[in-house]
């Protein structure tokens, strides 16, 4: 008989501790692969960023020596070197403003060389440098050419060689009131005394307001001669027409408004100084970004025609060699591309002691003999004389600036000196200044009527200083700088300022000036200005 007290053998489940070992053991694997990932791939990125970080500066460095592809592989290389990657690497000049350099590099490996083999990176950058933004003119001329006649009275269209541009550039005398349209090159801060005996005389007991010009320069304004590649060892002339300052029309006719001051001496004599102007073209240093004027690199006594440096003064024996006609400053064969930059002074010239007041206006040119031609315009500032009309509607059609689609999104900031000169009397509704966007039609002589309207801030009221704030609005950016029957301009010895956002969606291609119309409705313009241009944004950046 079956005991019914005796225990009960239960059969028990299969234990797990195998299935999780063998678990654990299958994923081992995929687990040692993860982590070689997860440590070698950190790895690699630390390695990828220090590699582009040493792109990206290589890049930056090389692209201000272009178009000279020697120095910015020099530089580049320079760069690598202190990063780390001497050795192999590649730069290669995508356009004639970009530098991309490449470098690639093996990696180090510690769990992944399990499943598999060590990859190699590569990393490039490219930069690119904005050029110095180009003034008052997309052609070989900038100012007036009245064409082939002897004893010109007007620019006429129909003359052969004409190029009524709208402007002339110009320069005053250190010795000229303020108010005459150039804040730079005058050392007078008064309006009513050209005579330096008191005119540039600092704050003192005998002064208490001062009368000399704080913001004078006596480097005076600077052009370039822009020497494309296709021009390197070409024949290239340049020229200056009505490079002096005279204003004799008894002698000679005055039509490009040269105006040689006197002031009394004593006794109700008026006495007219000397006015001084020379004129120096310097070689291109390599670098479009850094335009250099270094006195090592002045074409003085450097050219197989005409004397590189010049200096022209009012008094000069023989005006006729200068007044209205084209005078030789340099024939030479470049050896580089480039700016060449000219620089136009009428103070601070060795040698000479500086005098006179007034204005001396002028044109450049550079010609060849070939289809190519360089560009010539002004940069950084741009001191100009627009005398009166160029067009059928009694206005001024002038180019502005060169502002390329790089710039999209940015802000166009322009600053005058001085606008509205002139007469506005009966019948004369005033002076309206237009700033309008491409196309501008460029290269033509004078820009098409048709050009782009734009929206734009200003400052309404004139302000003795540069840079005011611009609290006022225009829909199509047309501002009054004369009032009808007014002979003094809203902004006489003061400044304007106006600001353009440029869209995100900016655009051009072959035509990126911007233009100006300036209308003086049935008035009479003397307007003696100068004009600067910025754009808000790095001149030097990555752009891949």
């Amino acid at each position: 008989m079956r005991n019914p007290l005796r225990p009960v053998r239960r059969i028990r489940a299969g234990r797990d501790d195998g299935y999780v070992l063998i678990l654990t053991t299958l994923m081992l694997v995929p687990l040692l692969v993860l982590t070689a990932f997860a440590v070698d791939l950190g790895a690699w990125y630390a390695q990828s960023s220090k590699m582009q970080r040493a792109v990206d500066n290589a890049a930056l460095a090389a692209v201000v020596w272009m178009p000279d592809h020697t120095k910015a592989t020099s530089a580049a290389a320079q760069v690598l070197t202190e990063n780390g990657y001497s050795g192999s690497y590649a730069v290669t000049f995508p356009t004639e403003r970009q530098v991309k350099v490449t470098i690639g590099r093996g990696t180090s490996q510690y769990f992944s060389k399990l499943v598999m083999s060590a990859p190699t990176l590569n990393r490039a950058a490219t930069a690119e440098f904005n050029k110095a933004i180009p003034l008052g003119s997309p052609a070989n001329t900038f100012g007036t050419d009245p064409g082939n006649v002897a004893n010109p009275t007007t620019c006429n269209t129909a003359t052969a060689g004409a190029v009524c541009s709208g402007l002339w550039g110009a320069i005053n005398g250190p010795y000229t009131a303020h108010q005459q349209g150039d804040p730079y090159t005058t050392k007078c801060a008064g309006n009513t005394n050209y005579n330096p005996a008191t005119c540039d005389k600092a704050v003192s007991s005998s002064y208490p307001t001062g009368a000399e010009n704080t913001s004078y320069q006596p480097d005076g304004y600077m052009y370039a001669i822009d020497i494309p590649a296709a021009l390197v060892g070409q024949q290239v002339t340049v020229q200056v027409y009505d490079a002096i300052a005279y204003d004799n029309t008894a002698s000679m006719n005055n039509f490009e408004g040269d105006s040689v001051a006197c002031y009394s001496g004593g006794g109700g004599n008026c006495t007219a100084p000397t006015f001084n102007t020379q004129f120096e073209l310097f070689k291109s240093d390599g670098s479009d970004l850094s335009v250099s004027t270094d006195a090592s690199l002045s074409m003085n006594n450097n050219c197989t025609a005409g004397p590189g440096k010049k200096v022209v003064s009012s008094n000069d024996a023989t005006p006729a060699t200068y007044k209205n006609a084209w005078y030789t400053l340099c024939t030479f064969t470049p050896t580089v591309a480039g700016i060449h930059p000219l620089v136009v002074k009428s103070s601070n010239i060795p040698g000479y002691t500086d005098s006179g007041g007034g204005t001396n206006q002028f044109s450049i040119r550079a010609t060849t003999a070939v289809a190519t031609k360089p560009s010539v315009y002004a940069i950084n500032d741009m001191s100009v004389y627009t005398p009166g009309a160029n067009s059928t509607s009694n206005s001024s059609l002038f180019y502005l600036a060169n502002i390329s689609a790089e710039y999209a999104g940015k802000s166009l900031v322009i600053d005058l000196f001085d606008p509205g000169d002139g007469s506005c009397g009966n019948g004369c509704s005033g002076f309206t200044m237009q700033f309008r966007s491409p196309p501008g039609g460029a290269p033509a002589a004078v820009p098409a009527s048709s050009a782009g309207s734009t929206a734009c801030n200003y400052n309404a009221t004139g302000s003795s200083t540069i840079g005011p704030a611009t609290p006022n609005t225009s829909a199509n950016c047309t501002i009054t700088t004369l009032n009808g029957g007014s002979s003094s301009g809203i902004y006489n010895d003061k400044w304007l300022r106006v600001t353009i956002s440029i869209p995100s969606n900016y655009t051009c291609s072959t035509d990126c000036w911007w233009t100006v119309k300036y209308n003086f409705s049935s008035g009479s313009s003397t307007d003696r200005t100068v004009w600067t241009v910025t754009l808000l944004g790095d001149p030097v950046h990555l752009v891949q």
